[in-house]
């Protein structure tokens, strides 16, 4: 189980570092505007959540392999509500336009689940 989830940890930071370098190169000439701060915040939050909940995903892949199609269901809507709330405590006390910011959050978002869903098939056909 622990080469599992430091297996998965390695794929997970080449793919964080490989699309943070192809947004940062995105940012660089200027396709979207975002400050760096903002950047960080969106990056960092998929990583960690990534970080924190694929255990227990791992978890359930060992001991309830029957199961782990629904846990991986489950940890996806709960990450998407911690994403909302997320980006509600960025966005609600923003005076200025934000819609950048949450274009790009949802786009990173939307990379990282489709990673993790790749990963999770992969695991559940083998």
């Amino acid at each position: 189980m622990i080469d599992d989830i430091l297996r998965f940890y390695l794929k997970l930071l080449l793919f964080a570092l490989t699309l943070g370098c192809i947004h940062f190169t995105l940012h660089f000439f200027e396709f979207w505007s975002l400050s760096p701060i903002e950047f960080k915040r969106i990056h960092g939050f998929n990583l960690l959540s990534s970080l924190f909940l694929h255990p227990i995903l791992s978890y359930t892949f060992h001991f309830m392999k029957n199961q782990a199609g629904f846990a991986f269901l489950a940890l996806s809507l709960f990450r998407m509500l911690l994403a909302m709330i997320f980006m509600a405590i960025i966005i609600l006390p923003n005076e200025q336009d934000v819609q950048s910011f949450a274009l790009q959050f949802l786009v990173v978002y939307a990379f990282y689940l489709v990673f993790e869903l790749r990963i999770t098939v992969s695991k559940l056909s083998e």
